[in-house]
């Protein structure tokens, strides 16, 4: 007998279209030009200074991007139910937009949901609105422990927007997905929190160096999805420069600076830098060595500098050395090869993925394990087994994925099927 399951497809067309349109829409997002208020109670300054310096990009699925939308329209519910209840709300100011705060020069700034009077346990106080949606487990902890240590960093939130306001009451509200179950929470202003909030900013954004990591290794929980991992944690065949993109943010010219707003400055050309200078680095631009995990500076002369790891290994970087398209492209082994170096001496102009992909590809090709089928087949059985590539990358005529462990997908450009190599039997 045939049932309704035989017929319909595994996956559906639709919702793939679906999601792949969110995701698209999603990563074509600029990076934010300030650091968020909303991101400053993270219990990980390191991971906030990377973003911020855009060396760090969230890299989420078409799904997530949807759900942060549901949130978005949850808000505009939330503000109806008040205002059914009675109470006088503010959603947007004169022009139509949240209500926005900004401190240090711009480059620590906010927006909060919006703000009320007429509150049934406080009517004559004013109060900061701050809406979140939580699934069962969140919402649940929420209810047992409050806001302040189940969300510290939506507590952090309303502290920084009570501080710039001058409002002394927050109220949350927090929906369950699951149930549509409603909490409220009244939140009093703390001043403590909120001068640390400030201070923590402001080391984040004028430091020239990331905090130390919270965590000593690569295994901890609360790194295991951040966006940050392989600059705190490089694996093997990771690039020397594991940033997203280039920006002057990670420049040891450039800074931040209080003069203006959001301003950023090039201490080497003496001119101030627009948000989209800052995304168009000039050829001066030279990465700031903290970039470079368990390198250390040694030496910087002419434009260039010199780190070295613990094993002793050195490399050259700037004028004199390998350029920042390199570096983003090369790991350590073949950065260190004597022949790349001695090519770069030819070359000084030219980058070198090259080498690294062919180093690459004849590593895998002659590997006794093999299999050969279509990427889709191959999405199907091996990636849940393997996980994300460590590394993408584009020879002459081919795409390479490469693995943990000894495993990498090879697809010749144009071709529908490709081989899957393995140093070890599958």
């Amino acid at each position: 007998m045939t049932t309704l399951a035989d017929v319909l497809p595994e996956n559906s067309k639709t919702i793939d279209a679906i999601y792949e349109h969110y995701k698209k829409t999603g990563d074509a997002e600029p990076p934010r030009e300030y650091l968020g208020m909303s991101e400053i109670g993270d219990e990980c300054a390191r991971k906030l200074w990377y973003t911020f310096h855009h060396c760090a990009k969230e890299d989420f699925p078409g799904r997530l991007y949807r759900l942060f939308e549901t949130g978005d329209l949850e808000e505009i519910r939330l503000v109806k139910d008040l205002r059914d209840i009675g109470c006088d709300v503010n959603s947007v100011n004169e022009h139509g937009e949240q209500f926005g705060f900004s401190l240090l020069g711009g480059h620590f700034s906010g927006h909060m949901d919006g703000c009320a009077l007429g509150i049934p346990e406080a009517p004559k106080t004013w109060h900061v609105l701050e809406f979140k949606t939580h699934n069962n487990k969140s919402f649940e902890k929420l209810k047992k422990s409050g806001v302040r240590f189940a969300k510290p960093k939506h507590y952090c939130q309303m502290q920084c927007y009570m501080g710039c306001s001058g409002m002394k009451r927050a109220l949350y509200l927090a929906v369950n997905k699951d149930t549509d179950e409603i909490y409220s929470e009244r939140v009093e202003f703390d001043k403590e929190v909120f001068d640390l909030a400030v201070a923590s900013a402001r080391e984040i954004i004028f430091n020239t160096t990331p905090p130390a990591p919270i965590a000593s290794r690569p295994d901890d929980w609360r790194c295991t999805y951040c966006c940050a991992r392989r600059l705190c944690f490089p694996t093997p065949g990771t690039p020397l420069l594991p940033i997203v993109q280039i920006s002057c943010r990670q420049c040891c010219y450039a800074e931040a600076t209080e003069v203006g707003i959001g301003q950023w400055v090039c201490k080497k050309d003496s001119r101030s830098l627009t948000f989209g200078d800052q995304r168009n680095a000039c050829f001066n631009y030279l990465p700031i060595p903290h970039l470079f995990s368990g390198f250390v500076p040694v030496d910087f002369c002419d434009d260039t500098i010199t780190i070295q790891d613990p094993k002793g290994t050195t490399v050259m970087y700037g004028k004199n050395g390998f350029d920042a398209a390199s570096l983003m492209n090369l790991p350590l082994s073949a950065a260190a090869n004597s022949m790349v170096r001695e090519a770069k001496k030819q070359e000084p102009d030219s980058t070198f993925t090259k080498c690294f992909t062919d180093d690459l590809y004849n590593k895998y090709v002659n590997a006794d394990n093999v299999w050969e089928g279509t990427m889709e087949d191959f999405q199907k059985e091996w990636i849940p087994k393997l996980g994300e590539p460590i590394n993408m990358v584009r020879g002459f005529d081919y795409r390479l994925a490469e693995f943990r462990h000894g495993y990498a997908f090879i697809v010749k450009d144009n071709a529908k099927t490709g081989t899957f190599y393995s140093d070890i039997p599958f």
